[in-house]
């Protein structure tokens, strides 16, 4: 159940915390599950960074249908998504998501992501006022700033708004075009776009998350 503040947060910045929304003895086995693939899949052991080599962790998605990670869909989240996106109005996920595994850069600091990177996860189609899904990040362990958290833009739900009610319902589509089209539609976002040596930091802290949708049902959409 989301609080008047957490709904404002919501409102104003496109995105909301739900601290303790599963235990921290369930995130701990979710993590524990993690870490042991890793180390018999990659070597990548968890009391030794040096082995914390692995650009781009690949190979972990069998896992996602364990029945340790079902508590992410606990009644915290759904609760919330109930109240986002309506009761009924939307699809319980058949698992929560993919893995995204980061470990801190070796000899560098974290940059801000390329332009390719930055885009948006729903198509532009939705009507006016009408949320078309969530995405949820679940955090396995403690992520500060500049260690891992996948980047977002505050308040960029406005600017999207702001877009598409400039365009004619035909040209929100085909959503690649769109994406970088709306991108190109502001100078601070084409600015960032092009910011790749920006450096924002970065710690020896290490970040599980997994990523999941929660979209209506396509009647709907």
């Amino acid at each position: 159940m989301l609080g008047p503040q957490q709904r404002e947060a919501f409102d104003a910045h496109g995105f909301v915390r739900l601290p303790g929304a599963f235990s921290s003895a369930e995130a701990a086995a979710m993590a524990d599950l993690i870490w042991a693939t890793l180390a018999e899949r990659h070597g990548v052991r968890r009391d030794a960074p040096e082995t914390w080599s692995v650009e781009q962790v690949t190979g972990l998605q069998d896992l996602k249908t364990n029945a340790v990670f079902d508590p992410i869909g606990g009644p915290a989240l759904t609760g919330a998504l109930d109240q986002l996106l309506g009761p009924n109005a939307w699809q319980r996920p058949q698992h929560w998501g993919q893995f995204l595994v980061t470990f801190p850069p070796r000899g560098a600091e974290t940059a801000l992501p390329s332009a390719a990177l930055w885009h948006t996860d729903f198509d532009f189609l939705s009507p006016p006022g009408q949320l078309a899904g969530a995405l949820v990040f679940s955090f396995l362990s403690p992520v500060p700033a500049h260690s891992g958290g996948t980047a977002i833009l505050l308040g960029s739900h406005r600017v999207v708004a702001q877009f598409v009610a400039r365009q004619p319902r035909e040209a929100l589509q085909p959503m690649k075009r769109v994406r970088k089209a709306y991108m190109q539609s502001d100078p601070w976002l084409e600015a960032l776009g092009e910011a790749r040596g920006g450096a924002t930091g970065s710690n020896g802290n290490w970040a599980a998350k997994r990523r999941s949708t929660a979209s209506p049902p396509a009647s709907m959409s």
